[in-house]
């Protein structure tokens, strides 16, 4: 992992082709220098097409989150989306999104491959 000075959030999975009914193990980290504020207990976790469409968001408090300075949270995805089925094959987006203190919006994603 590569910690760099000011704002900066990472995504970590342990891979990125999974198969049909593996749980994805998602670390959220923040890889800079200062606090990351997130509206609510999800840290802004989404899971996305590729299009941008939004398969999937963990349900989450709405409380106010902060991730200090290389802090880290975990999560883990079944593979299905917010209605409950089950996600096809294919690429998908893991976003998260955050504010740094200045409000600055702080985003990463990375690409996952669901194989059946």
């Amino acid at each position: 992992m590569r910690f760099v000075e000011g704002s900066a959030i990472s995504i970590v999975t342990e891979k990125f082709d999974f198969k049909e009914g593996e749980q994805v193990l998602i670390k959220i980290i923040n890889s800079g220098t200062v606090p990351l504020v997130f509206s609510d207990a999800s840290y802004g976790l989404r899971i996305t097409g590729l299009d941008g469409v939004l398969y999937y968001t963990p349900a989450a408090a709405q409380v106010i989150s902060i991730l200090e300075p290389r802090g880290e949270t975990t999560f883990t995805w079944n593979q299905q989306k917010v209605d409950g089925s089950d996600m096809l094959e294919g690429m998908y987006k893991i976003v998260a999104e955050g504010l740094d203190p200045e409000n600055n919006k702080v985003k990463k994603s990375i690409v996952i491959n669901l194989i059946k």
